[in-house]
């Protein structure tokens, strides 16, 4: 009997983010053995601008069940960040997107303060593992933290 070593397809769903409202965002879905060769492909298609690192293994032959875990997971995060945003007083003008843990920040602030608070903000709401942040301050560019 000879017997077969399983591994996890991965799926990357990366999302390149314009650094400016004028760069298109581009969207490059890929199949790697491991979420690093995803990862330094889109990397490098990337140039300068920021990579969203939405890997998510999906174990072969639960695909169905890690997508729906996945999904009550972002809108978990959602929510959280919703809360955190309202406490902060930073909701009227900050909008996220969560996509396998990974928040996007959007909408215009009025001071590169606020936008860097929205960023902690994000970065502290549990099992989230990147922001971007595409916040708009007058002559500014988007970041990555992770």
């Amino acid at each position: 009997m000879q017997s077969h070593l399983m591994f996890p397809t991965v799926f990357a769903n990366r999302s390149i983010k314009p650094a400016s409202k004028t760069s298109p965002s581009v969207r490059i879905a890929t199949r790697a053995s491991w979420p690093s060769g995803a990862e330094s492909f889109a990397k490098s298609l990337a140039g300068t601008q920021v990579v969203a690192d939405q890997v998510a293994v999906i174990p072969v032959g639960a695909e169905k069940e890690a997508k729906a875990v996945n999904s009550d997971l972002d809108q978990g995060i959602e929510k959280n960040l919703d809360a955190a945003l309202i406490q902060n007083k930073l909701h009227k003008n900050v909008k996220n997107e969560v996509k396998n843990g990974v928040v996007t920040l959007t909408g215009e602030v009025n001071s590169e303060d606020k936008r860097a608070r929205a960023e902690k903000v994000a970065t502290g709401v549990p099992n989230v593992t990147q922001v971007v942040n595409n916040l708009q301050v007058k002559n500014q560019k988007a970041s990555s933290s992770q």
